[in-house]
């Protein structure tokens, strides 16, 4: 196991490879989350907001090392900047719909089968 000793450079590091419309405040939450629970920085990068549940206090890691999903408990120092970073994504994804850019690529069996899934944020 590899523990983290300065988190600062990692976010240096991690803030460094992101583009630059990646604000530093989600960088440095990534960063947290890997370091107070224990997942890998690729499985905090993966995270949906499906992935957290804020009623059960976990996080559900998907394709995990061995490709294997589990789940990690929500630090409490997290759950509130974790809750508004969700909220804030929820808002910017409803402006982005209403500007008509909010949609993702599906694949076509996909887009048949679930029509609406494109504009789903979760």
């Amino acid at each position: 196991m590899r523990i983290v000793s300065h988190p600062a450079k990692s976010v240096g590091r991690l803030q460094e490879s992101c583009p630059p419309q990646v604000p530093l405040e989600l960088v440095t939450l990534k960063v947290d989350a890997a370091v107070s629970t224990g997942m890998r920085l690729m499985e905090c990068l993966r995270l949906r907001i499906k992935d957290v549940d804020f009623a059960r206090d976990e996080m559900y890691v998907r394709s995990g090392k061995g490709k294997k999903g589990r789940r990690v408990p929500l630090p409490i120092s997290l759950r509130e900047r974790l809750f508004r970073q969700r909220e804030w994504t929820l808002l910017r994804h409803a402006s982005d719909l209403a500007q008509g850019i909010g949609r993702v690529y599906l694949p076509h069996a996909l887009a048949r089968k679930y029509p609406n899934a494109d504009t789903k944020p979760g």
